[in-house]
């Protein structure tokens, strides 16, 4: 004769009944993947350097996209001043696709 035990693996009213051997495994997946996932959450909230900046801490995410968006901005005046501008195909999806990769130059450069 089997015996059954009872774990509670997820939504409330939702629980397994397995035979004994098993019973104790499934709970300990379900149980090792809530806490790894808390465990991953908490870990990945902690990643994003922060700069001092006169006194007030900006998140360097954001000191890296403003730093991206003066780039984009000097590149527009450069290509601007050698009259090449007028010659891209796309000007709005160029300047943006700059602007995201300067940015992440930028990053790479400073806190990679």
């Amino acid at each position: 004769m089997s015996h059954l035990i009872a774990c509670s693996i997820g939504d409330v009213g939702q629980s397994c009944a397995v035979a004994v051997p098993w019973v104790a495994m499934a709970c300990l997946v379900s149980l090792s993947r809530r806490v790894s996932l808390c465990g991953t959450t908490l870990l990945l909230c902690s990643c994003d350097p922060l700069m001092n900046i006169e006194g007030a801490f900006f998140p360097a995410w954001l000191v890296s996209g403003v730093l991206g968006i003066v780039a984009t901005a000097l590149l527009y005046v450069l290509l601007d001043r050698l009259k090449l501008h007028q010659h891209l195909l796309l000007p709005p999806l160029t300047y943006l696709a700059f602007m995201v990769i300067s940015t992440a130059l930028i990053w790479l450069v400073f806190y990679g």
